[in-house]
């Protein structure tokens, strides 16, 4: 890691006996962005902040276009050893070939003395000849100095020692890396030289792309190293180390070139083959783009590129070999030691890992070691061919003496047939298979049995077609139980159409056969008692969650009214009780509602409504529904309408009032103070509802699990599950977001279109609105809120005569009185019979139908005073919501349907259009 550090702290190196020393812990660093500061500007006050200090041994600053300032100081102490008034020193920044590469030595005067060694200079002009930068220094004895030194090098990653060296060891330090690289060089050059001869020998082109691909990575290591360079300088000031990417790319398609060929990709391969013509026109395209754009991002892609590259040859050459090919387990080794080296280095360069001396040196040693495995990986290629040629005519030689004998004993069924069905040649086990005796029984029988081979005709129009074949067929034996066999032909193409033939093989698997289909039938039984025992638990714990969710009402609802039956109970406290019965009353039928809806979409038995909707109508009806539920828990309820909104769209008004009344009936629930807005917008055919509130949250782990359909996960609502899938069902979706103790918003949207009758809402004083109960309306800039009291059912007056049919007694004393509340005459039949009775003898204005009666219910008691012509409009009283159900009642004759529990606001509303008002 590098950090900041203040100039005082930066300590001289003490310079004393030694041949050399390592700077770069003495050193700090500066990066310049702009490449435009000068060295007054970096030794001002200003920028001494800036400064860094690196303490790793090699500072690692990867490929990077900006320039770097460094700094040391070094002191010329009086001390012994020191005795010389004056000693000379090379200072070295230990990279090859550095595009700029100034020193700046203070003067007296406050000025600054600069030094160039870098590739802008000629070898001959350098004041040491040296590929590194090397620049001489000069300290007397007690002298303290600070030097600057500028580097910038966008050809290449910049990784490097700063080393000071007295004479003697910098001499001694050459000679022995001349030594090295000359070995690196040297014998990469034999190698090149060795199978360029093997080429003209063999005339193998894979020789010929391994001797460019061993051309293009010397060369670059040639530039990055930069030993040698000084003996090859004419051909460096013809490429030069900016064309460093070219040269990389030219290494990688000569590279991959020589792996389909040593690998035989083309042939073994056809779907890697395909990738790798990609590859080819891929990296000539960069080789082509890098020719022009030579910067560092040039250099960043062609790095990160060719690791890539290494994984691919690596992978595809370990596929190889594992499917059989010999010669890839020789490539994948020479390919692991270059393959390694090069992505450490390319690590180093991206500066993933830390420049060390180990690193540094992993790429030259990878491709060393991979030039000599993949040397010997060549010359074992070519003896491995031979070989196999000898081979080849020894087997063809046994081959033939021992065919016939394979052929004759083999425990598989094998036959030759012509390409018309005419068995050629067989063996006893095809014969004993097919249930002949013998061999010249079956091939007189030639025609059956090519039949009982190939089955169905298709099966030998595709052998024809793809050459080869591999189908089972159950072949009928006389005298003998049917055989399963699996029959493999393959169908040979001669010089002329008599010469094609079919060569095949035939396995008898009637034992495993009948053994898989015993296994099958066993697994089959085990997953149904399985499948049986998960639903029976499934059951089980959905009807204890439901049992415990209908037990909640139901505990309300028999407390309240046994307290009503008190006595001593006050006027105001058994209103509150008949209130309590009523809420608790009404949820435990929306709860019972939930589970056989919940039960029809299971078994999907469930279907959606495209009709006419008011939007008007839906916002009366949640305002109605939940204003006084809110205010019983001291919470605020709004309804904020964002316009323009359509009065009139299509859709399921049930369906879409359902799910909105879950979200609102889930939101009061679980909210103890503030309050619960429902936001309602139209935004490109999208109606949506959004539902939040300032209740408990929930957690964040929580929240999937509310909308899935395991009851017994979530709390045994099945609200939102319902909800879910009826906003699926519709077009639509619904999402939440919550934060535990902040409340939740659940957001409800579903596709529809306005009708074509439809007026656009503009605000609350629009005339969409004339006829409902706008007054509690407010309008806000681009929306409305709607808070009103709960309006009660209005009880019109009106005269006639009504049939209520329905075989409960409690249901028709209800009834009865909410009829008769309208001044309304009210006969009542206790079955369909009676009620078909009473219309015989009888006139009436309105007949209400319940469906579900003995002796004759209401589906056939309609249809029987339709067959005899009474024409008074009747309604059936059902408290089925399936749509098969109620398409059943409307065709029997009915002309509306009024679901139970009864809903007194829509009886007075068919009751005042079907009958006359006082």
């Amino acid at each position: 890691m590098s950090a900041l550090i203040a100039v005082e702290e930066l300590n001289p190196e003490q310079l004393f006996g030694k041949p050399s020393y390592s700077l770069n812990s003495y050193m700090l660093v500066l990066k310049d962005e702009t490449n435009s500061l000068t060295i007054d500007q970096v030794a001002s006050e200003a920028y001494q902040k800036e400064f860094y200090r690196d303490n790793n041994a090699i500072i690692n600053l990867g490929v990077t276009p900006y320039t770097y300032w460094l700094k040391v100081s070094l002191l010329y102490p009086k001390n012994l050893p020191n005795v010389d008034i004056q000693k000379r020193w090379l200072l070295e920044i230990g990279k090859a070939l550095l595009g700029v590469a100034e020193l700046y030595v203070p003067q007296d005067d406050d000025s600054y003395l600069v030094s160039t060694s870098d590739t802008r200079l000629l070898f001959q002009n350098k004041d040491i000849v040296h590929v590194n930068t090397v620049f001489p220094l000069s300290l007397r004895l007690e002298e303290e100095i600070t030097l600057y030194i500028k580097i910038q090098n966008t050809t290449s990653a910049l990784h490097f020692p700063l080393t000071l060296w007295t004479p003697e060891g910098f001499i001694e330090k050459i000679a022995r890396e001349e030594f090295l690289y000359g070995l690196f060089f040297g014998g990469m050059l034999m190698l090149m030289i060795y199978n360029i001869f093997v080429y003209l020998s063999v005339r193998d082109d894979s020789y010929l792309y391994y001797v460019m691909y061993l051309f293009g990575v010397t060369l670059f290591e040639l530039f990055e190293i930069g030993h040698g360079v000084i003996h090859s300088y004419p051909l460096f000031e013809v490429l030069g180390k900016e064309y460093t990417s070219t040269i990389i790319w030219f290494s990688l398609w000569a590279g991959m070139k020589f792996t389909v060929i040593f690998l035989n990709i083309r042939a073994l391969h056809p779907r890697i083959n395909l990738v790798c013509n990609v590859y080819f026109q891929l990296v000539l395209i960069c080789g082509f783009i890098s020719l022009i754009k030579k910067d560092h991002i040039s250099l960043i892609w062609v790095i990160i590129f060719s690791a890539l590259t290494f994984l691919f040859i690596l992978s595809t050459s370990f596929y190889s070999w594992r499917k059989g090919n010999e010669g890839a387990k020789f490539f994948f080794y020479a390919w692991s030691c270059n393959g390694f080296g090069l992505i450490v280095y390319a690590t180093v360069a991206l500066k993933i890992l830390p420049a060390t001396w180990y690193t540094i040196a992993s790429a030259p040693i990878g491709v060393m070691l991979e030039a000599v495995v993949l040397s010997f990986a060549l010359a074992e290629r070519i003896k491995r061919v031979r070989q196999k040629a000898l081979d080849a005519d020894k087997m063809l030689v046994d081959n033939m003496s021992k065919y016939r004998s394979v052929f004759d004993n083999a425990l598989e069924g094998m036959y030759q047939m012509t390409a018309f069905g005419k068995i050629i040649n067989a063996n006893k086990s095809l014969a004993r298979t097919m249930g002949f005796s013998d061999v010249e029984k079956l091939k007189n029988s030639s025609t059956q049995v090519a039949n009982s081979l190939f089955g169905k005709k298709i099966n030998y129009d595709n052998l024809i077609k793809n050459g080869d074949i591999r189908n089972e067929v159950i072949v009928e034996r006389d005298g003998f139980s049917p055989a399963w066999i699996i029959n493999n032909a393959k169908f040979i193409r001669g010089d002329t159409d008599k010469e094609h033939h079919i060569e095949g093989t035939v396995i008898d698997v009637t034992d495993e056969k009948e053994k898989e289909i015993a296994v099958n039938e066993e697994l089959k039984e085990r997953i149904k008692r399985k499948i049986a025992s998960a639903r029976a638990e499934q059951k089980s714990k959905f009807l204890s969650t439901m049992s415990h969710q209908i037990r909640t009402p139901l505990t309300s609802i028999i407390g309240f009214g046994e307290l009503m039956q008190e006595p001593w109970i006050e006027d105001s406290e058994r209103l509150y009780c008949v209130d309590m019965v009523v809420e608790n009353s009404r949820e435990l039928l929306q709860l019972i509602n939930n589970i056989l809806d919940y039960s029809k979409m299971d078994a999907r038995k469930f279907d959606i409504e495209y009709i006419v909707v008011s939007t008007i109508d839906i916002v009366n009806s949640l305002s109605n529904s939940f204003l006084e539920k809110a205010k019983n828990k001291s919470l605020d309820f709004e309804i904020n309408i964002t316009y323009p909104i359509p009065d009139k769209i299509k859709g399921d008004p049930t369906r879409i009032l359902q799910v909105v009344n879950n979200l609102c009936s889930n939101a009061i629930r679980f909210t103890e103070k503030g309050k619960v807005t429902v936001a309602i917008s139209w935004v490109t055919d999208k109606l949506t509802f959004s539902v939040s509130d300032t209740g408990v949250g929930v957690k964040k782990d929580k929240l999937r699990g509310l909308l899935n359909g395991d009851v017994t996960e979530n709390g045994g609502s099945l609200g939102l599950p319902i909800s879910k899938k009826l906003a699926e069902m519709m077009g639509g979706e619904i999402s939440i977001s919550s934060k535990e103790g902040h409340g939740s918003v659940v957001e409800f949207s579903v596709k529809s279109e306005s009708a074509k009758d439809a007026c656009w809402i503009t605000g609350p004083t629009d005339t969409a609105f004339q006829g409902s109960d706008n007054s509690g309306i407010v309008e806000r800039p681009g929306q409305t809120v709607l808070s009103k009291n709960r309006k009660k059912a209005v009880v019109p007056a009106l005269f006639g005569r009504v049939l209520l049919a329905e075989d409960n007694v409690v249901n028709q004393k209800l009834i009865e009185r909410v009829l008769k509340k309208t001044g309304v005459d009210v006969v009542v039949a206790n079955d369909g019979v009676e009620a078909c009775e009473f219309c015989d003898n009888e006139k009436f204005d309105f007949v209400l139908m319940d469906i579900n009666m003995p002796n004759r219910n209401g589906i056939e008691a309609t249809k029987h005073l339709r067959e005899h012509q009474y024409e008074m409009p009747i309604y059936a009283l059902t408290a089925e919501t399936d749509q098969a159900e109620i398409d059943r009642i409307m065709n029997a004759g009915c002309e509306g349907v009024l679901t139970k529990p009864l809903n007194k606001t829509h009886l007075y509303e068919v009751m005042k259009e079907l009958l006359p008002i006082k």
